[in-house]
């Protein structure tokens, strides 16, 4: 089986077709899972951003309401099975959508909390934004796997900086410590 590999999409095009689908999703989510909190993250929510064309989904629940979120979101979704699941966090993708989608369930205060934040911080952040869209570019072309594996580093380094490490660390600090 031939590798994939990371593309990018042409950004204007990509956002109205995620924004589109953002709202039609939400709206099915919202039906299923009332009160969580669903937001559209990714380079997609960012303005005039590289991406690869994908939508990319967060929803955000309590501890005590995970597991029958996570139950709720797989009979809409099929499970990312290349992706970690834990008491937590759980990823579903659906990639007959235009544009494919990514669903990721979190519960609020656990370690993978931060998909929202992220994107602010890149909204806010030329710096930030600057440097994952050096990484995009560079990896263009290239094997999709190299191409996560330095965004996650580069992510890493990203939720060092400000304001995203003091909004991460309040976060945390005012929700009740969840274990994974």
């Amino acid at each position: 089986m031939p590798h994939e590999l990371f593309q990018l999409a042409e950004a204007r095009n990509s956002a109205r077709a995620a924004d589109r689908l953002f709202r039609r999703e939400r709206t099915r989510i919202r039906r299923r899972i009332p009160g969580a909190i669903i937001e559209h993250i990714g380079a997609t929510a960012i303005h005039n951003f590289p991406t690869k064309g994908d939508l990319d989904i967060v929803v955000r629940v309590d501890a005590p309401s995970f597991t029958a979120a996570e139950r709720a979101l797989a009979r809409l979704y099929n499970r990312n099975a290349g992706s970690e699941r834990t008491t937590t966090f759980a990823s579903f993708k659906n990639d007959d959508t235009t544009p494919p989608l990514g669903v990721q369930l979190v519960a609020i205060g656990s370690e993978h909390d931060d998909f929202d934040l992220l994107r602010d911080q890149l909204r806010v952040s030329v710096s930030c934004r600057r440097t994952l869209a050096r990484l995009k570019h560079r990896f263009r072309g290239r094997s999709m796997d190299r191409y996560r594996r330095a965004k996650s580093q580069a992510i890493e380094q990203i939720a060092k900086r400000e304001p995203l490490a003091t909004l991460l660390e309040t976060r945390r600090s005012r929700s009740k410590p969840v274990k994974n």
